[in-house]
Order: structure tokens, then sequence, then C-alpha cells
């Protein structure tokens, strides 16, 4: 976790009557093991927005936090922070939303594609992150250059593959396409391993390979390897 932040506009929920008796229950700290800022999409739940009930240890909790992002008070696009106690959220709070509020995910995608591709490698989907393109994508290796061939999932999680950055403000080129993947493996910029590039084309690449390897859309092998045990 780089950073959290507290800000004006807070709205915080009561907690679930099991999880505030086992905080009740604790000394006055918390050993945290899981501390998440959502910058871009509220976590939902059944429970509604309310005034929070007095929760012994919450205010010095909610004092660290504010100390800790003290720096960050200026940032506009934090809504939500949220701390948990293995299974017990000790401290959740929105700024200017709510839990049902929803928003794009945007480049955080880039995260959780690279999450997914290790999952994929530990369940022996996919051999090692040396794999290549050409190997990975068999369909496009007849209209793909030797060089994009040789592109490594290595180079795509580094960004180092060569590939254009996209970085206007229409977006990247091959979303002007009808198949993206294609335009990507015929337009590379950089010979590969030559420097960083941020580029979105990297990132849908690695979903590609996902799909090509597990057989199943990366947003299906998402749910059910990430987003449902996580509870997202």
């Amino acid at each position: 976790m780089p950073w959290m932040a507290t800000g004006s506009g807070a709205r915080a929920r009561t907690f679930p009557s099991a999880s505030r008796e086992a905080v009740r229950g604790r000394a006055p700290r918390w050993r945290v093991v899981a501390a998440s800022l959502l910058l871009v999409t509220a976590c939902t739940s059944d429970d509604p927005v309310q005034e929070r009930e007095a929760v012994p240890g919450h205010d010095e909790l909610t004092a660290a936090i504010a100390e800790f992002g003290e720096p960050f008070y200026d940032f506009d696009e934090l809504r939500a922070v949220m701390v948990a106690d293995e299974a017990d959220v000790v401290f959740e709070e929105y700024y200017e939303t709510d839990e049902d509020a929803h928003w794009g995910m945007q480049s955080v995608t880039k995260s959780v594609i690279g999450t997914l591709v290790g999952i994929a490698v530990d369940e022996g989907l996919i051999g090692s992150i040396d794999d290549t393109v050409g190997e990975m994508l068999p369909r496009y290796a007849g209209v793909m250059s030797a060089r994009t061939a040789d592109i490594t999932i290595s180079q795509l999680l580094t960004m180092t593959a060569g590939l254009p950055g996209g970085l206007d403000a229409a977006g990247p080129d091959f979303l002007r396409s009808e198949d993206w993947v294609r335009h990507i493996v015929t337009h590379p910029d950089l010979p590969p391993g030559q420097q960083f590039q941020y580029s979105d084309a990297s990132s849908h690449l690695l979903s590609a390979i996902l799909s090509e390897a597990t057989g199943e859309p990366a947003l299906q092998y998402a749910r059910s390897r990430l987003f449902d045990p996580l509870g997202i």
C-alpha cells in the first residue's frame, strides 16, 4: 500500500454486529493484514450507509490514517479507505461518495492482468513468463514479424516489448481496428527489450494470451480465480 488518506466529506457505515463485537474484544491495536485504498470502484454491501457507531479504537485508527495520509489531502480522486484485520473490517469510510458507487477501473486493470498471469503460471496454464507472443498466440503467428513473435510475456509485463504507447486523447490506435490483437502484433514501435514504454497494447496482448492459455475470456478467469474469492 503506497499511501492512504482521509479528507472532508467522509461518510462511514456501521460495522455488522459480528465484526463489531470482534473489534471490541481486541486490544487497542490491530494486526492489519489487508488495507485497501479503493480509487476506482467502491465495495458493495447489503448494509446501508449510516452514521458510525462508537467503536473502541476506531478514533485512534482514524487519527493514524489521517496522519499517514496528510500529504495527500488534496488528492481529489480518493474515494474510499478500508482496513481489515483478518475477517473483520475495522475501518471503512467513503469520501464524497458511498459504497454503492462504481468507477471506471482504467489502468488498474493492468495490475489485475499481471496478477492473473501469475495465477495462470502457478496453475501450469502458462509455462513461463519467458514464453513468447508467437508461441502463445498461434492464430496470429502468420501475420507478425519475427521480432514481434519473439516478444516475451516478461517483456509485456514490464512494458519493454517495444509496442506503441498510445497515450493520446483518442486512446490507443488499436481501438479503431476491427481486430485489436492483429493490429497490435503488426504495428511494433521499437525493438523489444530496448526501453520501457508505457503501453496499453502490451496489457491487451496479455489479456489475449490469458484467454488463449485458459480457454476462457480473461474476465471470466478473473472472476473465478480472483474477484469471487476476494469478494469483489
